[in-house]
Protein backbone atom coordinates (compact mmCIF):
# COMPACT_ATOMS: atom_id res chain seq x y z
CA UNK A 1 0.00 0.00 0.00
CA UNK A 2 2.99 2.34 -0.38
CA UNK A 3 2.52 5.38 -2.62
CA UNK A 4 5.04 7.49 -4.53
CA UNK A 5 5.27 10.77 -6.45
CA UNK A 6 7.53 11.29 -9.45
CA UNK A 7 9.01 14.72 -10.22
CA UNK A 8 10.20 14.73 -13.87
CA UNK A 9 12.07 18.02 -13.43
CA UNK A 10 14.27 16.43 -10.77
CA UNK A 11 14.00 12.85 -12.06
CA UNK A 12 13.26 11.82 -8.49
CA UNK A 13 10.69 9.75 -6.62
CA UNK A 14 9.17 10.98 -3.35
CA UNK A 15 7.55 8.67 -0.83
CA UNK A 16 3.99 9.76 0.03
CA UNK A 17 1.53 8.73 2.70
CA UNK A 18 0.54 5.07 2.38
CA UNK A 19 -2.82 4.16 0.87
CA UNK A 20 -5.17 3.25 3.76
CA UNK A 21 -5.17 -0.48 3.05
CA UNK A 22 -3.36 -3.20 1.09
CA UNK A 23 -5.14 -3.99 -2.20
CA UNK A 24 -4.31 -5.07 -5.72
CA UNK A 25 -6.08 -4.44 -9.05
CA UNK A 26 -7.17 -1.05 -7.68
CA UNK A 27 -8.17 1.67 -10.16
CA UNK A 28 -7.36 5.36 -10.18
CA UNK A 29 -7.86 8.65 -11.97
CA UNK A 30 -7.14 12.35 -11.37
CA UNK A 31 -9.56 15.29 -11.25
CA UNK A 32 -8.75 18.87 -10.34
CA UNK A 33 -5.33 18.30 -8.82
CA UNK A 34 -6.54 15.40 -6.66
CA UNK A 35 -6.03 11.68 -7.16
CA UNK A 36 -8.80 9.12 -6.66
CA UNK A 37 -7.93 5.50 -5.90
CA UNK A 38 -10.04 2.57 -4.81
CA UNK A 39 -11.83 -0.70 -5.45
CA UNK A 40 -9.46 -3.61 -5.98
CA UNK A 41 -9.20 -6.90 -4.15
CA UNK A 42 -7.90 -7.06 -0.61
CA UNK A 43 -4.52 -8.76 -0.51
CA UNK A 44 -4.58 -12.51 0.14
CA UNK A 45 -2.18 -15.39 -0.33
CA UNK A 46 -0.96 -16.07 -3.87
CA UNK A 47 -3.24 -18.32 -5.99
CA UNK A 48 -6.27 -17.72 -3.77
CA UNK A 49 -9.39 -18.19 -6.00
CA UNK A 50 -11.16 -14.97 -6.95
CA UNK A 51 -14.28 -16.04 -5.09
CA UNK A 52 -12.28 -16.13 -1.86
CA UNK A 53 -10.90 -12.60 -2.18
CA UNK A 54 -12.69 -9.99 -0.08
CA UNK A 55 -13.72 -7.01 -2.18
CA UNK A 56 -12.58 -3.51 -1.25
CA UNK A 57 -15.45 -1.08 -1.88
CA UNK A 58 -13.43 1.78 -0.38
CA UNK A 59 -12.59 4.82 -2.46
CA UNK A 60 -10.24 7.59 -1.37
CA UNK A 61 -9.18 11.04 -2.52
CA UNK A 62 -5.49 11.91 -2.40
CA UNK A 63 -4.34 15.51 -1.92
CA UNK A 64 -0.60 15.63 -2.73
CA UNK A 65 -0.17 19.12 -1.29
CA UNK A 66 -1.62 18.46 2.18
CA UNK A 67 -0.36 16.72 5.28
CA UNK A 68 2.84 17.12 7.29
CA UNK A 69 6.13 18.03 5.60
CA UNK A 70 8.54 15.13 5.24
CA UNK A 71 11.76 16.08 7.04
CA UNK A 72 13.97 14.29 4.51
CA UNK A 73 12.38 15.49 1.26
CA UNK A 74 10.86 18.81 2.34
CA UNK A 75 7.59 18.09 0.52
CA UNK A 76 4.15 17.25 1.96
CA UNK A 77 3.34 13.59 2.58
CA UNK A 78 -0.17 14.05 1.19
CA UNK A 79 -3.45 13.01 2.78
CA UNK A 80 -6.10 10.39 2.01
CA UNK A 81 -9.79 11.17 2.55
CA UNK A 82 -12.42 8.45 2.30
CA UNK A 83 -15.14 9.06 -0.28
CA UNK A 84 -18.36 7.27 -1.22
CA UNK A 85 -17.86 3.51 -1.59
CA UNK A 86 -17.87 2.01 -5.06
CA UNK A 87 -21.08 0.28 -6.18
CA UNK A 88 -21.03 -3.48 -6.57
CA UNK A 89 -23.60 -3.81 -9.32
CA UNK A 90 -25.42 -6.92 -10.47
CA UNK A 91 -23.31 -9.79 -11.75
CA UNK A 92 -23.29 -13.56 -12.14
CA UNK A 93 -19.84 -13.54 -10.55
CA UNK A 94 -19.27 -13.95 -6.81
CA UNK A 95 -19.49 -10.60 -4.99
CA UNK A 96 -15.73 -10.42 -4.51
CA UNK A 97 -15.17 -10.70 -8.27
CA UNK A 98 -17.40 -7.82 -9.28
CA UNK A 99 -16.41 -4.19 -9.98
CA UNK A 100 -13.00 -4.60 -8.43
CA UNK A 101 -11.40 -7.31 -10.56
CA UNK A 102 -9.06 -5.93 -13.22
CA UNK A 103 -11.17 -2.94 -14.23
CA UNK A 104 -9.74 0.33 -15.58
CA UNK A 105 -10.20 3.88 -14.32
CA UNK A 106 -10.16 7.18 -16.20
CA UNK A 107 -11.58 10.71 -16.04
CA UNK A 108 -13.42 12.77 -18.67
CA UNK A 109 -14.48 16.41 -18.94
CA UNK A 110 -18.11 15.94 -19.96
CA UNK A 111 -18.72 19.70 -20.22
CA UNK A 112 -16.43 22.71 -19.61
CA UNK A 113 -15.07 22.41 -16.08
CA UNK A 114 -17.31 19.43 -15.27
CA UNK A 115 -15.11 16.39 -14.69
CA UNK A 116 -16.27 12.88 -13.83
CA UNK A 117 -14.34 9.72 -12.99
CA UNK A 118 -15.13 6.27 -14.38
CA UNK A 119 -14.58 2.58 -13.67
CA UNK A 120 -15.19 0.26 -16.63
CA UNK A 121 -14.72 -3.39 -17.46
CA UNK A 122 -13.36 -5.98 -15.08
CA UNK A 123 -15.22 -9.14 -14.17
CA UNK A 124 -18.27 -6.89 -13.93
CA UNK A 125 -18.44 -5.11 -17.30
CA UNK A 126 -20.72 -2.33 -16.06
CA UNK A 127 -19.74 1.32 -16.38
CA UNK A 128 -19.64 3.45 -13.23
CA UNK A 129 -19.41 7.23 -13.03
CA UNK A 130 -18.10 9.17 -10.02
CA UNK A 131 -19.05 12.80 -9.39
CA UNK A 132 -16.64 14.26 -6.79
CA UNK A 133 -18.88 17.29 -6.19
CA UNK A 134 -22.07 15.36 -5.39
CA UNK A 135 -23.20 13.21 -2.48
CA UNK A 136 -23.49 13.83 1.24
CA UNK A 137 -21.40 16.39 3.11
CA UNK A 138 -18.69 14.82 5.24
CA UNK A 139 -19.06 16.35 8.74
CA UNK A 140 -15.29 16.11 9.32
CA UNK A 141 -14.16 17.83 6.12
CA UNK A 142 -17.24 19.86 5.20
CA UNK A 143 -16.86 18.59 1.62
CA UNK A 144 -18.99 16.23 -0.50
CA UNK A 145 -18.24 12.52 -0.26
CA UNK A 146 -18.86 12.09 -3.98
CA UNK A 147 -21.54 10.00 -5.64
CA UNK A 148 -21.52 6.94 -7.90
CA UNK A 149 -23.87 6.22 -10.79
CA UNK A 150 -23.94 2.94 -12.71
CA UNK A 151 -25.22 1.53 -15.96
CA UNK A 152 -25.91 -2.13 -16.71
CA UNK A 153 -23.74 -3.99 -19.23
CA UNK A 154 -26.53 -4.31 -21.80
CA UNK A 155 -27.80 -2.22 -24.70
CA UNK A 156 -25.88 0.85 -25.84
CA UNK A 157 -23.85 1.23 -22.66
CA UNK A 158 -21.64 -1.77 -23.22
CA UNK A 159 -22.42 -2.91 -26.77
CA UNK A 160 -20.87 -6.38 -26.60
CA UNK A 161 -22.08 -7.99 -23.35
CA UNK A 162 -21.03 -11.37 -24.71
CA UNK A 163 -17.45 -10.13 -24.46
CA UNK A 164 -17.27 -9.03 -20.86
CA UNK A 165 -13.67 -7.98 -20.52
CA UNK A 166 -11.05 -7.67 -17.85
CA UNK A 167 -7.46 -6.42 -17.97
CA UNK A 168 -8.25 -3.83 -20.66
CA UNK A 169 -6.22 -0.77 -21.51
CA UNK A 170 -7.53 2.79 -21.77
CA UNK A 171 -6.41 6.23 -22.87
CA UNK A 172 -8.29 9.51 -23.25
CA UNK A 173 -8.14 12.10 -26.02
CA UNK A 174 -10.20 15.26 -25.66
CA UNK A 175 -13.44 14.36 -23.92
CA UNK A 176 -13.53 10.76 -25.17
CA UNK A 177 -12.11 7.54 -23.78
CA UNK A 178 -10.64 4.75 -25.89
CA UNK A 179 -10.90 1.29 -24.35
CA UNK A 180 -9.84 -2.05 -25.73
CA UNK A 181 -7.85 -5.26 -25.63
CA UNK A 182 -8.24 -7.43 -22.53
CA UNK A 183 -9.69 -10.87 -21.96
CA UNK A 184 -13.26 -12.03 -22.51
CA UNK A 185 -14.73 -13.15 -19.23
CA UNK A 186 -17.22 -15.42 -21.01
CA UNK A 187 -14.89 -17.61 -23.09
CA UNK A 188 -11.37 -16.57 -22.02
CA UNK A 189 -10.39 -15.27 -25.48
CA UNK A 190 -7.88 -12.45 -25.71
CA UNK A 191 -9.28 -9.47 -27.59
CA UNK A 192 -8.05 -6.94 -30.15
CA UNK A 193 -11.23 -4.81 -30.16
CA UNK A 194 -11.14 -1.08 -29.43
CA UNK A 195 -14.09 1.17 -28.58
CA UNK A 196 -14.61 4.91 -28.22
CA UNK A 197 -16.76 6.15 -25.34
CA UNK A 198 -18.29 9.61 -25.72
CA UNK A 199 -20.01 11.13 -22.67
CA UNK A 200 -23.55 12.40 -22.99
CA UNK A 201 -27.09 11.47 -22.04
CA UNK A 202 -26.69 7.91 -23.35
CA UNK A 203 -22.87 7.61 -23.29
CA UNK A 204 -22.41 6.51 -26.88
CA UNK A 205 -20.03 3.66 -27.75
CA UNK A 206 -18.44 3.42 -31.22
CA UNK A 207 -16.55 0.38 -32.49
CA UNK A 208 -13.14 1.33 -33.86
CA UNK A 209 -10.52 -0.42 -35.94
CA UNK A 210 -9.05 -3.41 -34.15
CA UNK A 211 -5.67 -3.09 -32.48
CA UNK A 212 -2.85 -3.55 -34.98
CA UNK A 213 -0.91 -6.12 -32.99
CA UNK A 214 -1.61 -9.45 -31.35
CA UNK A 215 -4.70 -9.65 -29.10
CA UNK A 216 -3.56 -9.25 -25.49
CA UNK A 217 -4.36 -8.37 -21.91
CA UNK A 218 -2.58 -6.24 -19.28
CA UNK A 219 -1.30 -3.80 -21.91
CA UNK A 220 -0.21 -0.22 -21.27
CA UNK A 221 -2.10 2.72 -22.75
CA UNK A 222 -1.67 6.50 -22.74
CA UNK A 223 -2.23 9.54 -24.96
CA UNK A 224 0.12 12.28 -26.10
CA UNK A 225 -1.60 15.19 -27.79
CA UNK A 226 -4.20 13.84 -30.22
CA UNK A 227 -2.73 10.35 -30.56
CA UNK A 228 -3.18 7.24 -28.45
CA UNK A 229 -0.54 4.62 -27.68
CA UNK A 230 -0.91 1.01 -26.56
CA UNK A 231 1.47 -1.89 -26.24
CA UNK A 232 3.31 -4.44 -24.13
CA UNK A 233 1.05 -6.84 -22.20
CA UNK A 234 0.63 -10.60 -22.39
CA UNK A 235 -0.62 -13.18 -24.86
CA UNK A 236 0.56 -16.36 -23.13
CA UNK A 237 3.96 -14.68 -23.25
CA UNK A 238 5.25 -11.20 -22.44
CA UNK A 239 5.00 -8.73 -25.32
CA UNK A 240 7.08 -5.63 -26.10
CA UNK A 241 5.58 -4.17 -29.31
CA UNK A 242 4.04 -0.68 -29.23
CA UNK A 243 1.42 0.94 -31.46
CA UNK A 244 0.13 4.45 -32.25
CA UNK A 245 -3.54 5.25 -32.95
CA UNK A 246 -4.74 8.33 -34.86
CA UNK A 247 -8.48 8.95 -34.25
CA UNK A 248 -8.97 10.95 -37.46
CA UNK A 249 -7.73 8.02 -39.54
CA UNK A 250 -9.16 5.20 -37.36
Amino acid sequence: NDFWEYDPAENRWYRKKNYPREVHFAVGFAIGGKGYVGAGLIAQEINTPCADYPVSPNFHEFDPNAGPIDNETGVPEGTWTQKASTPQGESDHPPSCRVSSRAVGFALEISPGNWKGYIAGGADSNLYEFDPDAGNIDPQTGLPTGEWKGWASTGVVWPTPENLRESMTVFTIGNSAYLGLGRSDTNGDLLAEFWKLEPGEDYRWTRLADFGGTPRELATGFAIGKKGYAGTGQNFQDLADFWEYTPEEN
